[in-house]
């Protein structure tokens, strides 16, 4: 899976196939010669009496084809021969001209390939007029037709095989960074991806990505990693990785490398971050696998789907059977018989009611499974988000997942269930319609199909091109909804900044990019159409010009009856195809839509909530950190905490003071597991959080955050959430111990009040008292408290502290503390300063106010001469230095006294 691909050697087994095809149609157009000349040796050339032609033709095509098709990969790999040629691979550095000599690349190899189709249309034209024209008297018709048809086959099968090997052979250009990744990297085109390295979107047109293991890095990661490596293009010599830490490479590798920690200068992540995940799952999930997945959700809807599949086969064999009646009712009209032409009347009204019906039912059954499917669907999708961790929320926006609940599963459901129906319709009378067009009229049949290879190359570039836009104006929709949502979740900051034109532009430029895109795809849906029209009505002008002459042409066998039928069928598949190319657009547009449903379906979180140790006790609370470092996936580079060790033992109190920045709340997100640390562990009563089951953990846990999170319910629903087996009385004791109750009962619903969302309807300080109220009521083992009380005025600051000491005081919890009031910081048990991810003093209140230099003496210091009573330095910016002068005098006189 590490190893690049050569891209000068031809598969060989592709290469194999299409000489074997190839050898098969030359061995089958000199059977054709040898039966039809009577097997005699003959040379000449008739169009209506030999063979000979096609022979010539298949020797043709044996050298053409392959040529066309060596043309459009030497197009491709086309070096410095030419100015305008692919660039040399060795200058790697400049990766912009290089994607653009790609572009330019495949835009040549297209044309060719493109020729190539032309060829082959241009031989099944010819073969399908030579079938209407040959004389089968006196010869085996249908063998001599069949393997004529046979011949046709073959000419598609041979220009499908020759294109899909160029592409192959010509889709990657790989590199080996290990500095970067230690699986090779291909040039790919960005449909809107993330980088994986600097964790931002990829705005450029082309980026690097690795097939094996989804990791994508953007052109300016990969020239910085690019210029500390000295390995070379599609280099696949495994010595020459590295054992740098690179970030998102979730492959499988053949051996972990150990680092010394004193080498640790970045983070290492030991698999892509669900976040990336879901948007690095968009590129990788086909059509056939997006069904497949389908199919699974609508499982239990099975005998609903089953009756609706029954009504699609009976309306399609119904239908079917519409165009023989027709044709046979005509002829009975030139025949005078009048019986024949009355019974052939009642079957027709006989089989058009039950095709009525059938189709009424099949459309009833679809729609009802596709709203079943659609709520299954948004279920399982709202679960799967909710079960992420933290780190899935801070890289993901809330707009965007919500885009994902709505716009996303309805345009995916759509058209896997309302139009699924259409599409099997489509099919059955397509092919039906085939089968049936050509027992009507096998020559005309073969003259008409001709145009089927070019429409298919067509159809198939479209909807391939089709899939990338519209899954970049899904991505740009996305966007739109994750700035819309941002904005109006802070509609009052934008309000009072006077930013509303700013935030418009930001949403316009989504929606626009979005809009361009759509208009582009419009266009080439439009000339798509326009040529398969154009193919389609020459098709049906040579029906009615060479059915016309056989229908007046006495002992053809076709009579104007036959003539009718076969028109009849001929536009049956023109409007099965037609559909099916309309609902093309819609199948790309849910392809798009499903890749991303499907990509956060199959993300799962870093931190199974599920898994893990269950705790069938009350645990006692101890809580270890034993040399923990961590980075955010945001911040690869920083450690927020680095060699943290520190021991809370059960049923005490531990207060973390220090500037901002310095990891204190960060500590209090480990010991909740909201993350998991790149090295050490975060231990309970001994045992690693790693090995505990979250749910279980997190139900002995209270939180009182600085920004409460509260829900647009009622008072009472938000201070039992968590807890919803508790009483009334227990939830009014719980408002009164944290000092709400008295603020509670002045609204006219007392605790029935709704508090809107996010509790806008209260203020800051009976959020945090609503807050405080909850962790009373869950009795917690682990309590942890993050500045609850500093972004409130004076007076609320103070109800809201009297509450916490209130809380605090109950005991029967090991509590984690960030404060800046000092009452509360000196009544703690011990008292720890941190600095730069470091604890750089640990004791109680008075050992710490002994240390004649410390640092936690100088903040009390000052910040009492100030006469606030605070203690947190972010308070006096002006300390922060003072705090970092301090810390440097501190250890450069212990190196002296050593």
């Amino acid at each position: 899976m590490g190893r690049s691909q050569d891209p000068s050697r031809p598969t060989r087994i592709v290469v194999c196939v299409v000489g074997i095809i190839l050898a098969l149609d030359v061995g089958l157009a000199v059977g054709l010669a040898y039966l039809v000349d009577d097997k005699k040796k003959k040379i000449s050339f008739s169009m209506r009496q030999d063979v000979n032609d096609l022979v010539g033709l298949a020797l043709a095509r044996t050298v053409v084809l392959p040529s066309l098709g060596f043309l459009a990969y030497s197009l491709w790999w086309l070096r410095t021969r030419a100015p305008e040629g692919y660039r040399a691979l060795e200058d790697r550095d400049d990766v912009e001209a290089l994607s653009k000599s790609k572009a330019a690349a495949d835009f040549r190899r297209d044309v060719a390939l493109a020729f190539l189709f032309v060829a082959s249309s241009v031989c099944q034209g010819y073969i399908g007029v030579k079938m209407c024209l040959f004389d089968y008297d006196h010869r085996d018709t249908r063998v001599l037709a069949a393997l004529m048809g046979a011949t046709t086959v073959l000419v598609n099968v041979e220009a499908w095989l020759l294109s899909n090997l160029v592409r192959l052979r010509t889709r990657l250009l790989t590199t080996r960074v290990p500095s970067l990744h230690k699986h090779p990297l291909a040039l790919a085109a960005s449909t809107n991806n993330w980088c994986d390295v600097c964790d931002q979107r990829i705005t450029d047109a082309y980026m690097w990505r690795c097939n094996a293991c989804n990791f994508d890095a953007c052109q300016k990661c990969y020239a910085r990693a690019i210029s500390s490596s000295a390995t070379g293009l599609n280099n696949t010599d495994p010595s020459s990785s590295s054992s740098s830490f690179s970030r998102g490479g979730g492959g499988v590798s053949s051996r972990e490398e150990s680092v010394p920690l004193a080498e640790i200068n970045r983070p290492a992540f030991p698999r892509p971050s669900p976040s990336r995940l879901l948007v690095e799952t968009e590129s990788e999930i086909t059509s056939t696998e997006i069904l497949r997945r389908t199919a699974r959700l609508v499982a239990p809807d099975w005998a609903l789907v089953a009756i609706a599949l029954a009504c699609v086969f009976a309306a399609g064999a119904t239908g079917l059977a519409l165009p023989s009646f027709q044709g046979r009712i005509i002829d009975s009209v030139y025949a005078c018989n009048r019986r024949q032409f009355r019974r052939r009347l009642v079957l027709y009204l006989a089989f058009s009611i039950g095709a009525a019906v059938t189709s009424s039912l099949r459309a009833f059954c679809f729609q009802a499974t596709g709203r079943r499917l659609a709520c299954a669907l948004r279920n399982r999708l709202y679960a799967a988000i909710v079960r992420q961790d933290v780190a899935f929320f801070d890289n993901v926006a809330s707009g965007t997942l919500t885009s994902r609940l709505t716009q996303d599963v309805n345009q995916m459901t759509m058209p896997l269930t309302t139009l699924l129906g259409t599409l099997t319709s489509s099919l059955i009378q397509l092919c039906g319609g085939v089968a049936m067009a050509f027992y009507t009229s096998w020559r005309l049949s073969m003259l008409a199909f001709t145009t089927v290879g070019p429409i298919m190359h067509i159809t198939q570039a479209y909807a391939a091109w089709s899939r990338e836009q519209n899954r970049k104006i899904l991505s740009h929709l996305g966007e739109a909804n994750a700035v819309a949502t941002e904005s109006l979740a802070n509609i009052r900051t934008v309000k009072s900044a006077g930013t509303d034109a700013f935030e418009i532009d930001r949403f316009e430029q989504h929606t626009i990019a979005a809009r361009d895109r759509g208009v582009v795809d419009a266009a080439l849906s439009s000339s798509t159409q326009l040529i398969n029209n154009v193919l389609d009505y020459g098709a049906g002008w040579l029906i009615l010009f060479y059915g016309g002459a056989l229908a007046m042409r006495d002992g053809s066998g076709l009579s104007a009856g036959s003539l009718v039928t076969y028109q009849l069928y001929f536009t049956k598949i023109q409007t099965s195809y037609n559909s099916l190319i309309s609902l093309l657009s819609s199948f790309t547009r849910a392809s798009g839509a499903a890749q991303r449903v499907l990509g956060i379906l199959a993300a799962l979180p870093t931190v199974d909530p599920d898994a893990g140790r269950r705790l069938l006790d009350p645990p006692r609370g101890a809580l270890d950190f034993e040399d923990v470092h961590f980075a955010y996936e945001s911040r690869p580079d920083k450690f927020v905490l680095r060699n943290f060790t520190l021991s809370v033992p059960a049923g005490t109190t531990l207060a973390m003071v220090g500037r901002s920045g310095s990891g204190k709340s960060t500590a209090l997100n480990l010991a909740l597991r909201f993350y998991d640390a790149q090295r050490g562990a975060v231990r309970l009563d001994g045992v690693p959080l790693a090995e505990l089951n979250m749910r279980d953990f997190r139900r002995y846990c209270g939180v009182v955050a600085q920004s409460t999170e509260l829900f647009d319910t009622t008072i009472a629903a938000n201070i039992k959430y968590g807890t919803p087996d508790v009483s009334d009385a227990e939830v009014v004791a719980a408002a009164r111990a944290a000092l709400a109750h008295d603020f509670i009962v002045d609204f006219p619903n007392q605790y029935a009040t709704r508090i809107g969302e996010r509790g806008v309807r209260i203020s800051g300080g009976q959020r945090q008292r609503l807050a405080i109220a909850r962790a009373f009521l869950r009795r917690p083992k682990i309590l942890l408290l993050d500045e609850a009380t500093s972004a409130l005025d004076a007076e609320s600051e103070a109800k809201v502290q009297q509450s916490l000491d209130a809380l605090i005081s109950r005991g029967g919890s090991t509590v984690m503390l960030v404060a800046h009031r000092l009452s509360t910081v000196r009544n703690a048990d011990a008292i720890a300063v941190l600095s730069d991810g470091h604890i750089v003093e640990l004791g109680n209140h008075d050992h710490l106010m002994a240390r004649p230099d410390g640092i936690y003496k100088m903040l009390v210091t000052r910040q009492l001469e100030a006469s606030a009573n605070a203690l947190e330095d972010s308070h006096v910016d002006s300390a922060a230095t003072e705090v970092d002068r301090l810390l440097l005098d501190q250890r450069k006189s212990q190196k002296a006294v050593r």
